[in-house]
Parts: C-alpha cells; sequence; structure tokens
C-alpha cells in the first residue's frame, strides 16, 4: 500500500521545482522494449518491466534490477545542468526490493548512486553519493522513498555541471525495482538561513528553564519527547500538562520514540511500535506530532524505510552533523550538537555558516543544569548566552515544522 502525506501549505512551491529526469517513470521504451529511453544499461544492465496491476508506484513501467547470477546490475542516466551559481539539486526516488540479501561486504544491496561533476573541478574530482551499510536496502520491502541533496556531498558547496544518476543492486541475490526517479534544482530565493531550538528527551528543564527563556524572546522551541517518559511520574521529566502547555504555547512537538531503543537494534515488530505507539498515545492527548527524532540518532535504511513505508512521519531526524540546504531530504535533517564543550564563538560560527550558506541550523540540546558534569549539557549560563548570540546575529527562529517549508523539504 503507498501512502502519501502533502503539505499544501506550501504545494505551489513545490510545483516550482522542475524534475530534470528524462523519463524519470520508465513508462517510454528505448531501443527494444527491455529498455528505457534514455537510461543505459551499466555494469551487468537492467530491465524495463510491466508491473502488475497496483504494484508500480506510478504509472505502468519500473526498472527492475534482477539476475541468478550475482553479479552487479544498474542502469545509468547522465544530466547536464551547468549551474553559473550554486544551486543545491535534490535526487529522490522510490525503491521496492524481494530477497536482496545482506552482505556485510557488499555496501550497495538495492540503493542508488550519483556521480556529481562541479564546475572548474577535473573528471578526477567527481563528488559520489554515499552507499554504506546505513543507505543499503536489504530483504524484502514495499516502495520505500529514498534521496540526497548534493549539498551533503564533496564539494557540494559549489555550482554543478552534471549528475548522473545510477540505479544499482550490488553483487548479491534478489530483486530490485525502483520507479519516480526525480532531480530537481531549489534556487534559494529570499531564504536566507534560520535556525530551529530543538530538545530531545523531553526533560523537566526544557519545560521550567528553557521555555521561559526562549519565551522572553518570542520565541518557540522544539520539544522531542519520549511518551513513556512523559507518562513515566519520573519528575525528571515533562509530564502530559507540561508537554500540552508547549503545544499551547506555540510551541513545536515531536515523537523521540515510546522507549528511547536504539532502533537499529530492534526487529521490524519492535521498531514499528517505537514510531506507532508514541504517536498513538500522543494523538489520544490531544499532542499533534508530526516528525520523529531518532533516538541516539541511530537509523539505517530498515529504519528509515519502515516509516515511509507505512506514513507515519513526515520527516525523521538524525543526529548527523550539518546543515540543511534548500531541498532538504526530510529523512536525512541534520543537526549540531551542544553540549558541555560548546562555546559561543562555536555557536556564532555555525550562525554565521548557516547564513552564508542559506541553510536551515537546527540546534540540539539535552540537559540545561545549573552546573554540568557529562558531555550532554549546557550550563543556564551557557545556555542564556547562546539564547544573547542568536538574537545579535538577528538569525530567525523558526519551529522544526517551519524550517522544513522554508528549505521546500518535499514529503510524499
Amino acid at each position: 500500500m503507498k501512502y502519501v502525506v502533502v503539505l499544501c501549505s506550501f504545494c505551489l512551491s513545490l510545483m516550482a521545482q522542475v524534475n530534470r529526469t528524462l523519463n524519470y517513470s520508465f513508462e517510454t521504451a528505448g531501443g527494444t522494449p527491455s529498455l528505457a529511453a534514455s537510461w543505459s544499461p551499466a555494469w551487468n544492465g537492467y530491465q524495463r518491466v510491466l508491473m502488475q496491476a497496483g504494484q508500480s508506484w506510478d504509472g505502468y513501467y519500473a526498472v527492475q534490477l534482477s539476475n541468478p547470477s550475482l553479479v552487479p546490475l544498474g542502469a545509468v542516466q547522465r544530466i547536464t545542468f551547468n549551474q553559473t551559481s550554486y544551486v543545491p539539486i535534490l535526487i529522490t526516488m522510490q525503491i521496492k526490493g524481494s530477497g536482496i540479501d545482506n552482505v556485510p561486504s557488499d555496501n550497495l544491496g538495492a540503493s542508488f548512486d550519483c556521480r556529481v561533476k562541479f564546475v572548474g573541478l577535473s573528471d578526477t574530482q567527481l563528488s559520489y553519493c554515499p552507499t554504506t551499510a546505513k543507505t543499503k536496502n536489504v530483504g524484502t520491502f514495499d516502495w520505500r522513498y529514498v534521496g540526497v541533496n548534493t549539498t551533503d556531498l564533496v564539494n557540494g558547496f559549489m555550482p554543478i555541471e552534471w549528475v548522473e544518476i545510477r540505479l544499482r543492486r550490488g553483487a548479491v541475490s534478489g530483486t530490485a525495482w525502483f520507479d519516480d526517479v526525480q532531480v530537481k534544482e531549489y534556487p534559494q530565493g529570499t531564504f536566507a538561513g534560520a535556525v530551529t531550538l530543538m530538545f530531545d528527551d523531553g526533560l523537566k528543564e526544557h519545560f521550567s528553564t528553557a521555555l521561559p527563556a526562549i519565551d522572553a524572546y518570542g520565541w518557540k522551541g522544539v520539544e522531542a519527547a519520549v511518551s513513556d517518559y512523559v507518562q513515566s511520574g519520573d519528575s525528571a521529566y515533562c509530564d502530559l500538562y507540561d508537554i500540552l502547555f508547549m503545544q499551547q504555547n506555540g510551541w513545536e512537538i515531536v515523537s523521540h520514540s515510546m522507549s528511547h531503543p536504539d532502533l537499529t537494534a530492534l526487529g521490524p515488530i519492535e521498531a514499528e511500535d517505537q514510531f506507532y505507539w508514541s504517536k498513538r498515545f500522543f494523538y489520544d492527548n490531544g499532542i499533534f506530532v508530526k516528525s520523529f527524532a531518532l533516538p541516539f540518532g541511530a537509523y539505517n535504511a530498515f529504519v528509515l524505510g519502515l516509516n515511509e513505508e507505512r506514513g507515519y512521519y513526515n520527516s525523521v531526524r538524525n543526529s548527523d552533523s550539518g546543515y540543511n540546504p534548500m531541498g532538504t531530504f526530510p529523512s536525512s535533517v541534520k543537526v549540531q550538537k551542544v553540549e558541555s564543550d560548546t562555546t559561543l564563538a562555536q555557536i556564532n560560527s555555525w550562525l554565521t555558516e548557516a547564513k552564508s550558506r542559506r541553510a536551515w541550523l537546527v540546534l540540539l540540546f539535552h540537559k540545561i543544569r545549573p552546573a554540568c558534569s557529562d558531555r550532554y549539557c549546557v550550563t543556564e549560563g551557557t545556555f542564556s548566552g547562546i539564547l544573547s548570540v542568536i538574537n545579535n546575529q538577528n538569525m530567525p527562529v523558526v519551529t522544526y515544522a517551519e524550517g522544513l517549508k522554508l528549505v521546500k523539504s518535499p514529503t510524499w
């Protein structure tokens, strides 16, 4: 079953982005019916196949990578941009798999790769989309939405000459299907950067200390709450009243799972429970969560794909360090972690860099205490100083959902 989530408050902005992929859903045949126009065979080739009724993502056809021999397979298309200035490009597609073997020595499984040629660099200085144990799709799974923004690549903050999209299955058993390949430029327009103040774990000091300090500036924060902690009665955590008060006061509430486990260490049912039951608890209590923050920032293709197959959340945030450019992929939102050794100068440099990149910056906090004894903590004095630095930088402070809209991050 396919789930489609649309945030219509910015549908018109999304429609402005033009898909540059030729024959993106493989409906047009190439030289033979088994090949797709504009898509070249690579490695040991591919097949353009007519899917069974209701089995394609869109249209009737898809690219299939299947071969009884354990050989790599693929299809390739190169798209020329010749940018004169830096414009982020978002690459997305749908992937489906059956029996893809999880071989430790293979980093592809069923996944897409890309090569990017930046203006002014030679052909020996190409950048590649990451293919790692975290990104590969294995096993049997329904359509998954996957993607990457070129700004995340080495040299990504440069104009792009061309992008080569490569649909791949590694030297493993199983069948992979690809559909709806989208390659879109995301010009910044008037967006010049924004910052989000996000707090993980639902700790009590987020309500008692962070909320009034942030409200004094007229800003709103984002609380990533763990549903079991909220209903635990433990005074170290926000209770339901606190979370409801935050929401009523304009803060955004994000699910941080049911019990805060490493989702990559769980089985399919247990992992899905963390998505489902946390959202169910919040919604049953009038708290409208639309995004998810991964416990420990831990993820792989299975964890992200599970959410995408079921359609629980519009966005999944990890804890990888970085900035979020125009066209940020909604399941790879990055953060800058504020910890005990983070200085005000470092905060200032992050804000300056976000402005320079015209990107959305998410500052991630955990404990805020009078004194700190571990790395996941900032003192109340430092926190006050951070707010002052943000105010002096005159950087707009937005909620998580507002940040996604500002960078036109597409949901599916």
